[in-house]
């Protein structure tokens, strides 16, 4: 494989691993918004339904009761907390590996050109990718979608190094 081939398929990975890496990181941000956006009203309907009861209002109590009940084994059964762990330490990964072949890409693929090293080197950072990709979640349109915009925004990019 050429250097020009070496480099093609450096960049297809390196795209790969950013949009996989920031849908992953979109994810993760939903799935800690939700954690709070079940958990916060289950508390707060929980004490309702206690000051439903102190002001003996049984329907009231009742149907906050249920309510609470209801969130409270939304926030069980749909685990946020847990899946944005997952999402998020997946992104950490692919971020990391962005990274690494962003640095091949950048500073060993312009130096002096070994194809048999590259060659090995790309290679590697397939199998890592490979590996993420076993424990990795799915992310699914939406998630490439808000990637690809936030991408083509220009939010992932570096600010310019102080001269």
């Amino acid at each position: 494989m050429k250097k020009d081939g070496i480099r093609a398929k450096t960049l297809t990975l390196y795209e790969d691993t950013l949009y996989t890496e920031k849908a992953l990181f979109w994810l993760a941000t939903n799935w800690r918004r939700a954690h709070y956006l079940i958990g916060l009203p289950s508390c707060i309907v929980s004490a309702l339904a206690g000051v439903a009861v102190i002001n003996e209002a049984p329907a009231l109590a009742a149907f906050l009761t249920i309510t609470a009940a209801v969130l409270t084994a939304l926030l069980t059964f749909l685990d946020p907390k847990a899946t944005y762990t997952k999402y998020h330490e997946c992104g950490v990964g692919y971020g990391i590996l962005r990274g690494k072949v962003e640095r091949f890409k950048d500073i060993d693929l312009e130096g002096k050109f070994d194809e048999e090293a590259a060659r090995i080197m790309l290679e590697r950072f397939a199998e890592e990718k490979g590996e993420l990709q076993k424990t990795a979640p799915h992310t699914g349109g939406v998630a490439y979608f808000f990637a690809k915009r936030s991408i083509q925004k220009g939010q992932h990019t570096p600010d310019a190094a102080p001269e």
